[in-house]
């Protein structure tokens, strides 16, 4: 009997536009949701935990494996808190911690990650250069936990290969 896999719980949203979105809530879902952003020569896959990779028409740029059961491939951003030396990432992967509120948005142009952890907000917006073969990603932090500021060290990571998928 094969197992039923519970879906994330999710929402599809249509805007004024005639767009779609589709938002998620939880990280550690059996099977992570993929969305894929192309302009036609460039394509980001990225999942609703933050793993995916990035390719170049036939080139990988970023180490990728199709294994449903580990989601630790592709480019990720890692934040340190300095002073109390903790570490999360822009996304659930690869560091996997909970976080007090984490949301996922696809729509048509981009992959949105949103974030609170201890009073930091995390909002990560990944898209596709519709002009040029480039991807962007930005990374916006809100201290929200007190008065005083935060000594914060971002640090970017992809396993570069530069080889076919194979």
């Amino acid at each position: 009997i094969p197992e039923q896999v519970e879906r994330d719980q999710s929402r599809a949203l249509a805007n004024d536009a005639g767009t779609f979105m589709r938002v998620f809530t939880d990280p550690s879902a059996t099977m992570p949701e993929a969305h894929l952003l192309s302009n036609g020569r460039y394509h980001v896959m990225i999942s609703s935990a933050g793993g995916g990779y990035s390719r170049w028409k036939n080139l990988s740029l970023t180490r990728w494996r199709e294994d449903p059961t580990r989601d630790c491939w592709g480019t990720f951003i890692y934040i340190r808190d300095v002073d109390s030396g903790q570490v999360w990432s822009a996304a659930h992967q690869p560091v996997l911690r909970s976080a007090r509120s984490y949301e996922v948005i696809y729509t048509q142009a981009r992959a949105e990650f949103r974030q609170e952890r201890a009073g930091l907000l995390i909002h990560t917006e990944i898209c596709v250069s519709p002009e040029d073969d480039v991807e962007l990603r930005k990374v916006e932090l809100t201290n929200r936990s007190s008065p005083r500021p935060l000594n914060l060290e971002l640090t970017s990571f992809a396993e570069v290969v530069l080889a076919p998928p194979g």
